[in-house]
């Protein structure tokens, strides 16, 4: 439910006309819009001519195209986990497993002249995979870091996949190889799995490499990303349903007692720190995958790398975005915590400990109505110096939805928790956060701008009866539209502006 469709459109080129072209992907648009609207289910098409494809060519890295980050690897995925919905089916999945680009152009020219039963319209020929380059897994490990951003949990394990194939033995030996090893074999569906067959691939390699906890962690994403949840009932007892009867069978041999696996089982409720602390651990592995990526990347001949520079550097600025320390800029705190961030209840709460300190505002997880010193740590979300920074910093990390219940605790302000619902609810809906991937290149290739501008004006407490009566539409003059305009400018206490970049940054 929670996964996105991404459909690949493989078409000749030669047969469109350019216009005809634009007309077919406006209706893909058009398609995805609709999707969206009606079912709230993101959908992706990619228009790829079947020649380029052949050639491992998958077009600039724009929006959520890869560009020359992924070119063997985008296909080698493709060819384990497609689903032939309509059209002609790969001719790479009826060879056999260990075949090199020579034995398949000759299997391929056999089935062409005719020297076989199989008939040559059923079969579309896009190239071969039975090994990739070294120079490949730099760029793919960029783009999986960004891809993270969507789906922390899934991620850990293309990343662990790059880093097995970077230090490992690929040729015949991809996991499309092991997959299409499974198919020939007559293994069962469960077994042929590609979910689960990633899944087996990086657990096995994580095992070899990495720490305990590294490992514990891989399990526990897997096991939350699935969403299948087995209760400790089922795992003492087992389960009629294929899917369950796998994770148990998984779990058992983890060593997993009931009291984790009913812990995990309660993601949802977990407090907002127990996520983010997830998402750190998740987060320390992917870094630490790439790092070694990276540093392997150095030891190789410049030629073999096979990134373009110019994606290198839009790849490069896309993860700048997301990692940059800037001043006042709101952290996204949750962007690797998997799943709903958003809180029943939230206290905002102003503590002044002195008469001449400057307060200090929080954001603290449940309704309190103690002091600052007597709530639970893990219970603050974030301190800052303003409320303004605290409802930019709820709403761009939505911890607020429309059923969240507010309490606002601060004497002699003027906000009251009405005004709260409203600037959270405007600023929810007015400001969200971007998805890194879908960045385009033109943004990315200029000077970050101001994309949504939304400004928080703070008139005092009281408010001036001035600023509350009085209609600008009444007035006659523009020297009686200028006083009226005038008259509310002297009176602002503080004026807050905040924005979102075209880089994503808030």
């Amino acid at each position: 439910e929670k996964s996105d469709l991404d459909f690949t459109l493989l078409v000749d080129n030669e047969s469109f006309t350019e216009e005809s072209l634009a007309l077919f992907r406006r209706k893909l648009r058009l398609i995805e819009e609709w999707a969206w609207n009606e079912f709230h289910m993101e959908t992706h098409f990619f228009i790829n001519d079947w020649r380029e494809v052949r050639n491992n060519m998958f077009g600039e890295s724009d929006s959520e195209s890869t560009g020359s980050a992924l070119a063997k690897l985008l296909k080698e995925e493709m060819f384990r986990t497609l689903i032939i919905l309509a059209g002609k089916i790969p001719f790479w999945w009826i060879t056999p497993v260990e075949t090199d680009d020579a034995r398949y152009d000759t299997l391929l020219q056999r089935v062409h002249s005719g020297q076989t039963l199989l008939n040559r319209e059923e079969f579309i020929d896009i190239g071969n995979v039975d090994d990739i380059s070294n120079g490949e897994f730099f760029g793919g490990s960029i783009w999986t870091l960004i891809k993270s951003f969507q789906s922390p949990f899934k991620t850990i394990m293309k990343m662990g996949l790059l880093e097995d194939y970077m230090f490992g033995e690929t040729r015949f030996n991809l996991l499309c190889h092991g997959i299409k090893k499974k198919v020939f074999s007559d293994k069962t569906f469960s077994d042929i799995d590609p979910y689960f067959s990633l899944f087996e691939r990086v657990q096995e390699f994580f095992q070899q490499t990495k720490s305990e906890n590294d490992l514990d962690t891989l399990r526990a994403a897997f096991y939350l990303k699935v969403g299948t949840q087995v209760t400790p009932q089922e795992l003492e007892a087992g389960s009629q349903d294929y899917k369950k009867s796998i994770l148990i069978h998984l779990i058992r041999s983890w060593g997993w007692n009931a009291y984790k696996l009913k812990q995990l089982n309660q993601y949802t409720d977990w407090q907002m720190m127990q996520k983010v602390a997830m998402g750190n651990r998740v987060n320390k592995i992917l870094m630490s995958s790439y790092k070694n990526i990276s540093e392997k990347n150095k030891s190789l001949d410049s030629q073999e790398s096979l990134i373009t520079q110019k994606d290198t550097h839009l790849l490069g600025r896309k993860l700048f975005s997301f990692y940059r320390r800037a001043p006042n800029k709101v952290e996204n705190l949750f962007a690797l915590a998997d799943g709903n961030t958003a809180e029943r209840e939230l206290t905002f709460l102003l503590e002044q400990e002195k008469p001449r300190e400057r307060p200090t505002w929080y954001l603290i997880r449940g309704r309190t109505l103690t002091f600052i010193e007597h709530v639970n740590p893990e219970n603050i979300i974030k301190k800052a110096a303003t409320l303004p920074f605290l409802i930019a910093f709820t709403a761009f990390n939505k911890l607020f939805r429309s059923e969240t219940e507010l309490l606002i605790r601060a004497e002699g302000q003027s906000c009251k928790e009405s005004d709260l619902r409203i600037l959270l609810n405007q600023l929810t809906s007015f400001i969200s956060q971007i998805n890194i991937a879908t960045i385009s290149n033109e943004d990315l290739l200029c000077e970050a701008r101001i994309n949504k501008l939304y400004l928080i004006i703070d008139f005092g407490n009281p408010i001036p009866r001035e600023i509350v009566y009085g209609n600008i539409n009444d007035c006659k003059s523009n020297e009686e539209l200028t006083q009226f305009i005038n008259k509310r400018v002297e009176r602002i206490k503080n004026l807050t502006a905040i924005y979102l970049t075209s880089w994503g940054e808030l």
